[in-house]
């Protein structure tokens, strides 16, 4: 256990050690209400926190297996015959790609904001990429309500990986309504729920209040918007090599739909 372990194993701000799972939802309301919009994360965090080190371990084991499948399902749109040499490669290329590996990945507090917020966002999107390759997939009309409660806590989840779902999202309804595509009731849902999950995360009055302690005036959206041009032009700079592969797929993906 290391840095806001020991944080956020205390009811936030008090000096009461979390002892019940009522207390992390109380912990969490004055989390948000005090620091930030992370309840997702952060419930994430004070449960496996509670429930102990070793516990977490084996979980966060299973999660990062699941978070390798998932991408490896959505660079493929499917988990039939799955290749073994993909899947290595794409644990190679996140050792290798991720600045900070073992924090995303190990640390406790920094798994749960990132690892476990980054896999739930594409279990969510998986039945968005089943339908943007066949246009007659659909789930049950149970699941699909359900969808709206899983949007909810997607959109909830993390700041960064939130505003690219909802770049996917906007890019994915926009070529819908291009090719003329009805929309599923699991897509209208699920859009809505993610929307309004990630309204719950930005809106959260902790989010001011941190502002105001890091001296940070004006408006939270013009700060957003600065950050998202800044964090670009640092990928740019950066991570141009990744940036210039990044545009090549784009575009032969783009080839590749046209001629199909």
């Amino acid at each position: 256990m290391i840095a806001d372990d020991y944080l956020y194993s205390f009811v936030y701000n008090t000096d009461e050690r979390v002892s019940s799972i009522s207390d992390i939802f109380y912990s969490q309301y004055r989390h948000y209400m005090e620091w930030g919009g992370r309840s997702v994360a952060h419930f994430l965090a004070q449960l496996f926190l509670f429930l102990g080190k070793s516990f977490f371990n084996i979980c966060n084991t299973i999660v990062y297996c699941i978070f390798i499948c998932l991408v490896y399902f959505h660079i493929c749109g499917t988990l039939a015959d799955m290749k073994l040499w993909l899947l290595s490669a794409i644990h190679i290329l996140l050792w290798f790609s991720v600045p900070v590996w073992g924090q995303n990945f190990l640390w406790l507090t920094g798994s749960c904001n990132y690892l476990w917020t980054t896999t739930i966002i594409l279990f969510f999107l998986m039945p968005f990429r089943k339908k943007s390759m066949d246009t007659s997939y659909s789930i049950h009309i149970i699941l699909s309500i359900l969808f709206l409660v899983l949007g909810i806590i997607t959109g909830w989840c993390n700041e960064n990986a939130g505003a690219a779902t909802l770049v996917i999202l906007t890019g994915y309804s926009i070529r819908k309504i291009f090719k003329k595509e009805k929309f599923a009731l699991f897509e209208i849902l699920g859009i809505i729920g993610f929307i309004i999950g990630f309204y719950f995360l930005l809106a959260a009055p902790g989010n001011y209040v941190r502002m105001k302690e890091f001296d940070r005036h004006g408006n939270m959206v013009l700060h957003l918007l600065k950050r998202f041009f800044d964090i670009s032009k640092d990928f740019f700079s950066n991570g141009y090599i990744l940036a210039g592969i990044s545009v090549l797929i784009g575009v032969e993906l783009l080839v590749y739909e046209k001629k199909g």
